[in-house]
């Protein structure tokens, strides 16, 4: 009996061997294996998976539109270092950053190098502060939602050496991914925040804190507790979301609505 041929089976068929470069097979295979995944959770580590077999580190999807106003569900996931979410949020980095606004502008993917100085000295200084956090170039991939808003799928890193065959390969999962994780969200409105219901104010505040990439020694001083007290409600979160790691558990309360990005 012959199984379902894949993807990127089928473009070798068509194609040849000598035509399908390796970023090109894991995009069609990460397009090809999402169709079943139906838990946001695990949808958003395939994506993670796929941009650093690609090169870059984080990324980022939400809704680019009304930049200046506070959205509601602004950030649908993110997996941005420590401590940037907390930045941008605290300097209000959506009413001026390049990358949102080129999101609105175009249709098409971009390079955030092109960009970097198209929203004047405030928007520089978004790109500076991003680079401080390693984010220091990367792609932006506008996407139409459902409903017509327009969604940014961003896309960072270190370095960026993609060709422009290898940028169409990214841009291509992006846009499936964004698909998928839309309808998953749709699916299950109402168990958005569930998680959130199980963690106590004073875990929300530790995980919030975590986000900002404080050590439980600063969260301690903070909260004016113990750094035990903070060594437990750590591990309460981690068992509680199921996390195996901060980073994890971070990523998980983002994609929930638990913590703001």
């Amino acid at each position: 009996m012959v199984g379902r041929v894949t993807i990127s089976q089928y473009a070798r068929l068509l194609w040849g061997e000598w035509a399908v470069s390796a970023k090109y097979v894991e995009a069609l295979d990460f397009i090809d294996r999402i169709k079943d995944i139906d838990s946001i959770d695990v949808l958003v580590v395939e994506f993670q998976a796929l941009i650093l077999r690609y090169g870059f580190t984080s990324y980022c999807v939400g809704n680019a539109t009304a930049p200046k106003l506070d959205v509601e569900d602004r950030v649908w996931c993110a997996t941005w270092p420590k401590g940037w979410a907390s930045v941008w949020v605290q300097k209000n980095f959506a009413a001026v950053d390049p990358v949102v606004y080129q999101l609105l502008a175009s249709r098409l993917p971009f390079r955030w190098a092109n960009i970097r100085d198209s929203n004047g000295p405030r928007g520089t200084e978004v790109m500076n502060f991003a680079g401080e956090f390693q984010l220091r170039d990367g792609m932006g991939i506008p996407v139409i939602a459902q409903n017509g808003s327009r969604i940014g799928v961003t896309i960072a890193g270190g370095q960026f050496d993609l060709s422009e065959r290898e940028q169409s390969c990214l841009h291509l999962a992006a846009i499936y991914f964004q698909s998928r994780l839309e309808k998953l969200r749709t699916k299950a409105p109402l168990n958005k925040r569930k998680s959130a219901d199980e963690l106590t104010v004073r875990e929300l505040d530790c995980l919030a804190w975590i986000a900002a990439g404080k050590t439980d020694w600063e969260i301690a001083q903070i909260l004016s507790i113990s750094e035990l007290t903070v060594n437990s409600h750590v591990r309460n979160i981690l068992r509680k979301l199921n996390a195996m790691h901060r980073a994890q558990a971070v990523a998980k309360a983002i994609v929930n609505g638990m913590i703001a990005p």
